[in-house]
């Protein structure tokens, strides 16, 4: 017993010797300062609210899956996958709801978070108990992994390399153009007005259907920034899981791999994950949409097509852009009930859902401007003819060149015309694997109906793209065709997978050719990223080796140092006119952005003289003007002022006779101006 007794002495001094020396020397040689820790604690932080809204959305999803097709045994991929798109849909109305009732405050915010996680926490007791009893869902991965090819495993870490350098782009402050123009300007404008209602500012795209931008606000009123950007992210994973699922099931296992990796070929998948965009969660309430319908033709329940067209009314909540999917789907719909005893209940089954997912977005539209489909159409708020003809820029599309028209796939796959070219790059993988497409399509007797399905769809959101290409230069953005790529990835996976395998050792494969090839356009898009990833430095402001103002001013330039001028430059009751630049998000001073490029030629014809404006403006409370030199010449260089030769003179009338400036970018892209 004294030898025993000796024995832990010796163990607790030798321990507690141990810990002297560590703390001695980490209190000397810090290995994480406190600046880097609180940069460290407060990107966990965003990821554990954004991870709290997931579980949040799938447990509530789940609940509403049972009550809406409790008769049926989903599968379980398809279950999983459609609780989560419909519960953050769901929490996205909730979001609204509380907005409308003008009850966006934290405090509200926490107490109705914390209600809605006591879900999770029993479901959380569910799946413990059943890892203790073997059932857990992620013990039967170690056999899959193991059962999979060298191929699925690559292609596998790929994806998974790809969405974690989006996640580090995710963390940092957000960049996305669109991200601070309206997709986070908006919920920031909400939440410093208490609630969601009619803004005095113009900015029409706030009037579009926001299901996403309210799944934005939440975690915003939480005060998690970077957590709204990695709502789109997950959507994201959510999408890629769904276009690998829905292959699966409904055209075999061993196309699956084959449509993971042409979708995942796309550079504008993970380029828009690390973004505050919508196209992510857009395309995926189409694919899912998709998939309950081909459920329902496969098996023949109705609930199907409720939770079919659940989603596509949620995608109509998304943007307006999912209109030709979701009529693709309707057609899809109503050419297969024409096969049943009762096709009218059966298309109207998919009608009613659609309508009431999507008919809380189009009211509140309604009853914020006149118009349900703002500021299309009817018009409505501060929009005139005029300004309709300024925005749809109608008439500057490729119109209907033969030539221009079939060299449009190629077109739109090189970027060079694109709008937007970094978030709208395709790869080659997709115009290159098109003749197999066709080929395979052509030969395979009998066809599955799936395959129909996916392509019916899909080509229907391409068309409707190429006619917006035709008619409108704006609409030249290849990220708008992200859901119809997403619906058309199982039909290549098909094709793909229709390829015999050598019949001899040493015999030419197709099928291996093929591999080798998407594995090395795989292989370059992660070195892109990769380059991309050491430019950007996210790791350097996520760690606190850099500042938000550093990480910002590097990467957005004389953009972010305008609106630091604006703090520093004007006292804290200015107003700030902006011409020609749509961004807002990061303004210190109440702004109104440019939206749509039309603030200063609007005042020209309304106004005239440049004092009659400068009086209109001092009239309206605007204390100061920044002029974006970049924005006025290239819409100067667009053509778009042409007829209208005064705009032009009329500003330098306005500086010399009305404006002092008060600051300049350095390299003379913003200047500002205040009254004489």
């Amino acid at each position: 017993m004294r030898w025993l007794k000796g024995r832990w002495m010796g163990l607790a001094a030798f321990l507690g010797w141990l810990f002297a020396v560590l703390a001695t020397f980490y209190a000397v040689q810090k290995p994480l300062g406190p600046e880097h820790a609180q940069a460290l604690a407060g990107a966990l932080g965003e990821v554990a609210l954004a991870a709290l809204m997931w579980a949040v959305a799938w447990a509530w999803g789940r609940r509403l899956v049972q009550m809406m097709a409790s008769a049926l045994c989903l599968p379980r991929a398809y279950r999983h996958l459609v609780s989560l798109a419909l519960g953050l849909g769901g929490l996205s109305l909730l979001t609204l709801l509380l907005g409308l009732l003008g009850a966006l405050r934290p405090a509200v915010g926490w107490g109705v978070a914390a209600l809605l996680a006591l879900p999770v926490g029993w479901d959380l007791a569910v799946l413990f108990q059943r890892a203790l009893a073997g059932e857990a869902p992620w013990q039967g991965l170690r056999g899959a992994w193991r059962a999979a090819s060298r191929g699925e495993k690559a292609l596998a870490l790929y994806i998974g390399a790809a969405f974690g350098g989006s996640l580090l782009l995710a963390l940092a402050p957000p960049l996305g153009w669109d991200s601070l123009f309206y997709h986070l300007t908006g919920p920031r404008w909400y939440l410093a007005a208490g609630g969601v209602r009619p803004l005095s500012l113009d900015l029409p795209h706030l009037h579009y259907p926001c299901l996403v931008e309210m799944l934005f606000l939440w975690p915003m009123l939480l005060g998690g920034e970077r957590a709204a950007v990695l709502i789109h992210w997950g959507y994201g994973l959510l999408l890629t899981a769904s276009v690998a699922g829905l292959t699966w099931r409904e055209l075999g296992r061993r196309a699956a791999p084959w449509a993971v990796a042409v979708f995942g070929s796309m550079p504008m998948l993970f380029a828009l994950a690390s973004w505050a965009y919508t196209d992510l969660a857009l395309a995926t309430y189409l694919t899912l949409g998709l998939w309950g319908v081909l459920l329902w033709r496969e098996e023949g329940r109705r609930a199907y097509l409720v939770l079919g067209g659940a989603s596509a009314g949620l995608a109509l909540g998304v943007k307006y852009t999912s209109a030709p999917g979701a009529l693709g789907l309707l057609i899809l719909v109503c050419l297969w009930a024409w096969q049943r005893p009762r096709p009218l209940r059966e298309v109207l089954a998919f009608a009613a859902a659609a309508f009431l997912a999507a008919a809380p977005w189009y009211l509140k539209t309604w009853a914020f401007t006149g118009n349900p489909v703002y500021p299309f159409l009817f018009g409505g708020t501060q929009w005139d003819p005029w300004r309709a003809q300024w925005y749809a820029e109608a008439g500057t599309g490729i119109g209907g060149n033969l030539a221009e028209l079939l060299a449009l796939p190629l077109t739109a796959t090189l970027g060079i015309r694109d709008v937007n070219y970094y978030d709208g790059r395709m790869g080659p993988l997709l115009l290159g694997f098109l003749p197999l497409l066709a080929w395979a399509v052509l030969r395979a007797r009998p066809r599955p109906q799936a395959l129909w399905g996916c392509l019916l769809v899909a080509g229907v959101q391409a068309l409707a793209w190429t006619a917006g290409v035709a008619w409108s230069h704006a609409l030249f953005q290849s990220r708008l065709l992200l859901p119809a790529l997403a619906m058309a990835a199982p039909a290549y996976g098909w094709a793909l997978a229709q390829l015999p395998s050598p019949a001899r050792p040493g015999e030419f494969s197709l099928r291996r050719f093929l591999g080798v090839v998407v594995g090395l356009v795989l292989l370059l898009n992660l070195t892109e990223q990769v380059l991309d990833l050491v430019a950007r430095r996210p790791l350097a402001v996520l760690t606190g080796q850099e500042t938000r103002d550093a990480y910002l001013l590097r990467n957005l330039g004389s953009h972010y140092a305008a609106m630091q001028a604006l703090g520093m430059e004007t006292p804290p009751e200015a107003r700030v006119l902006f011409l020609w630049e749509p961004r807002g998000y990061y303004s210190p001073r109440p702004c109104q952005p440019d939206a749509i490029l039309d603030l200063w030629p609007r005042l020209v014809l309304r106004h005239g003289e440049p004092k009659a404006i400068a009086a209109a403006l001092r009239e309206g409370g605007w204390t100061h003007i920044l002029w974006h030199e970049e924005g006025a010449s290239f819409v100067r260089r667009s053509g778009r002022t042409a007829g209208m030769e005064e705009v032009w003179p009329a500003w330098e009338g306005l500086r010399a006779c009305c404006l002092r400036p008060v600051w300049q970018a350095e390299d003379g892209t913003y200047a500002l101006y205040t009254w004489r």
